[in-house]
């Protein structure tokens, strides 16, 4: 780690959240929402360990030209809040079954739009929330959107994406 990263943590108790999870999307012929597992947010800083649990679904699936927004749970079982200020959502890969040469379906038929920086939500100690319930408008909630291109789509009718989360935040009174 950096002296500028190590100085960082110790004065502001900084918690970088990496949350590797299975997040799936369905796209064309099958709708099924999102559902996001397996989220695990870990922090560090000063001498305690901080962690907290992400999860979520959609209402719908995507199709070409929508977008779906990703109204995510955040647990945290820890005995003091959490100040979360960033959250972020990436594309990790498609499984496209009905894909083929002359219909594909890649990860270029697919968009994340993020929350905005400075989400400066206040989690709870021992509390799970969506972030609607944190007071997150759906319009600042982190979206997926199907692209209406060109192209013939009709390889990712049935298709899923895996998503991974990034997250920054601190122990609130730190």
């Amino acid at each position: 780690m950096s002296p500028v990263a190590t100085r960082r943590l110790r004065r502001g108790a900084l918690l970088t959240v990496l949350a590797a999870t299975f997040g799936w999307v369905l796209a064309g012929g099958s709708w099924l929402g999102v559902e996001l597992r397996e989220a695990f947010a870990g922090a560090t800083g000063g001498s305690a360990r901080s962690t907290f649990t992400i999860s979520g679904h959609t209402a719908r699936g995507v199709e070409p030209g929508t977008s779906v927004p990703l109204n995510l749970t955040l647990t945290n079982d820890q005995g003091h809040p959490l100040s979360i200020d960033r959250l972020s959502v990436s594309l990790r890969d498609v499984d496209a079954p009905r894909s083929d040469a002359d219909h594909p379906c890649t990860l270029d038929d697919f968009v994340v739009r993020q929350a905005p920086d400075g989400l400066g939500l206040v989690l709870p100690g021992e509390v799970s929330a969506s972030l609607q319930t944190l007071g997150v408008p759906v319009t600042a909630q982190p979206h997926v959107s199907m692209l209406n291109t060109s192209h013939d789509q009709d390889g990712c009718k049935g298709a899923s994406i895996r998503l991974d989360f990034l997250g920054t935040g601190r122990q609130v009174g730190r």
